[in-house]
């Protein structure tokens, strides 16, 4: 699908492709079909890994500070 550079950072898609004009000097079909879909699949890879892997990790860190609130109660 993208057959340049795929960046994923806080929301932004950004598929680079280098060949992105072709001979005629404007943007192809293709290109355009590209980086839409390289959005998608950026948004998809955010909602369904990254999204999820955020809970979990401030769940974890929850955990953590009532643990510890929790040992210094008893002491």
């Amino acid at each position: 699908m993208c057959s340049g550079v795929f960046f994923l950072a806080l929301g932004e898609n950004i598929c680079y492709n280098k060949n992105i004009f072709k001979k005629t000097g404007g943007t192809a079909m293709g290109s355009i079909v590209e980086a839409a879909v390289c959005g998608m699949v950026g948004k998809v890879i955010g909602v369904l890994v990254l999204l999820p892997m955020g809970l979990l990790f401030l769940g974890y860190l929850t955990y953590i500070a009532v643990s510890v609130f929790k040992e210094l109660r008893r002491k």
